[in-house]
């Protein structure tokens, strides 16, 4: 069993905190840390753990394992090389950093360690991601065609974040690094580099708010749309692909049932395969997250890492730093795209 501390009880705090009560045979949450007092708290005591105020103050005190980084991304490099120098396991909440300076200050002391760092691009195990992946490794469907990807939200609400650091896109990143580097991270998994990007975006008070990308890997296209733009209350959050093969199609929908559905042009019918979901007991996170399935899967395999000392591939640092500057590569196109100038690269 991991002996682990949650650092920030925010959303994504609270979503790896439910996914650690459905692992109770694999992680004891000992501590917990958030700015505000009653976050750190309520958190805390639904594991009989320790509430703190300073994740500085945790990190002193702090004699297990391993950190989980749920804090704002801005603060991300800072404890990572905290806990590092401390001898801690880390797992750290997506984006790894906003800057490639920063993710390469990670990425070099990752490497001067013998600790598990490892980053939570949780889409590399979503299980309807994850069957997709199939799909095109063992071409039950022929090779495919192309990809359109779907990840659209209403405006941020005010009071929904600490200090409201997710509207300032020095410090979020925005709809791009915040939300649309989940798809290009999951793209980079299935695809690798692409030969080619085109990208556009539309902005809100200077902010990156709706971006659309097309990724070009040879003779198939990728389309992707990432969103904070919708008006609040207008649209649920949307998480879905549809992928067209030589034989068929395959569509995920988080907001429907069945999720997951397959198109055989053989057979000319739909059918809803059976997707590898893991055992849990809750899922309802207070967020926009549509199940916690992927984060499940992902703090499992942090754990299997650590404690049988295998190598982080899937969400490692590597790759995480890989995916940020492939996406700030189509941010800095798409604003290229809406100042008048070239619009692919």
């Amino acid at each position: 069993m991991l002996t682990i501390a949650i650092l920030g009880g925010g959303t994504m705090g609270t979503t790896h905190a439910l996914s650690y009560e459905n692992l109770p045979e694999a992680f004891r949450v000992a501590a917990v840390s958030d700015a505000r007092e009653e976050h750190a708290r309520d958190i805390a005591k639904r594991f009989g753990a320790e509430a703190f105020t300073s994740s500085d103050e945790l990190l002193e005190r702090f004699t297990g394992d391993a950190v989980d980084i749920c804090l704002p991304t801005p603060l991300h490099t800072e404890y990572i090389l905290k806990a590092l120098e401390m001898g801690l396991h880390v797992f750290c909440e997506k984006p790894l950093a906003l800057t490639m300076e920063e993710a390469r200050r990670v990425l070099d002391a990752s490497r001067k360690t013998d600790r598990k760092v490892m980053v939570g691009h949780c889409i590399r195990f979503w299980p309807e991601y994850l069957a997709l992946k199939r799909y095109l490794d063992e071409r039950t469907l022929g090779s495919l065609v192309s990809i359109v990807f779907k990840r659209i939200a209403s405006k941020r609400k005010p009071g929904m974040a600490w200090q409201e650091w997710i509207f300032d896109e020095k410090k979020s990143g925005s709809a791009v690094i915040d939300m649309h580097i989940h798809d290009v991270d999951y793209l980079r998994f299935i695809l690798g580099e692409p030969d080619r990007i085109q990208a556009m975006l539309y902005t809100n008070r200077g902010r990156a708010e709706h971006v659309f990308s097309n990724f070009v890997y040879g003779p198939v296209v990728v389309n992707t749309e990432a969103s904070w733009a919708y008006p609040t209350g207008s649209l649920p959050f949307l998480m879905a692909f549809t992928a067209l093969f030589e034989k068929g199609v395959v569509t995920f929908n988080a907001s429907e049932k069945p999720t997951f559905r397959v198109f055989r042009e053989d057979t000319g019918q739909w059918s809803a395969p059976t997707v590898d979901y893991p055992a849990i007991r809750a899922q309802g996170t207070g967020g926009n997250v549509p199940s916690i399935y992927g984060y499940v899967n992902e703090l499992a395999y942090f754990r299997d890492c650590v404690e049988n000392d295998r190598a982080v591939e899937s969400g490692s640092v590597e790759e995480a730093v890989k995916s940020l500057d492939l996406t700030i590569r189509t941010a800095e196109i798409a604003y290229r795209a809406y100042r008048g100038e070239e619009t692919s690269a």
